[in-house]
């Protein structure tokens, strides 16, 4: 058990900058209850690590996304699946695949409410995450949906996708709100 709970805690929260509720709920058995002394220690931390690495070939999903602010997925070129998000070679028939243009209409197909989420997400809870079926993918994509209410969210609500002004070409560059209160 942690001597000093409480200095332990503001310490920790000024550390990585995380409420200090935050940090008491993830570290409570080690803070109140009695691990054993050869049980892991956990510790919060940050970890930042600066890398360069590849999309490889679905380099151009992304691409598509930042430039042009466009949705693409790939076809099979043997069975003629559209798979989002997309693959180099088909997964169902290994043949590979060509890009082709999707819509920017989509449908909710299965879906949870996210109440409590990471750092980069502060001020955006509560949000809809949702296994989405975008307009012309045979396939469906996971992708957050913001509304105005998460309660109206339901299965086969119609949605439109949305783009952020300053996009980086990843996945946080774009999401869908329902139809109605796409801008």
């Amino acid at each position: 058990m942690i001597p000093n709970k409480e200095k332990w805690l503001e310490e920790a929260s000024k550390k990585i900058k995380v409420p200090k509720e935050f940090i008491e709920k993830a570290f409570k058995d080690e803070l109140y209850g009695n691990p054993p002394i050869d049980a892991p220690l956990e510790i919060p931390d940050i970890m930042d690590i600066t890398y360069k690495y590849t999309y490889g070939g679905i380099s151009r999903f992304f691409r598509e996304i930042r430039d042009n602010k466009q949705l693409y997925g790939t076809r099979c070129t043997r069975c003629g699946k559209v798979w989002l998000p997309p693959r180099s070679n088909c997964n169902e028939c290994y043949a590979p695949t060509e890009w082709v243009k999707l819509g920017d209409g989509a449908e909710i197909v299965t879906y949870t409410i996210v109440y409590y989420a990471t750092s980069a997400f502060y001020g955006k809870t509560p949000y809809v995450c949702a296994f989405v079926k975008v307009d012309g993918a045979d396939t469906l994509i996971m992708q957050n949906v913001f509304l105005k209410d998460v309660k109206n969210a339901k299965v086969g609500m119609r949605l439109k996708v949305q783009f952020k002004e300053d996009r980086n070409g990843d996945m946080g560059d774009f999401w869908f709100v329902p139809v109605e209160e796409a801008v």
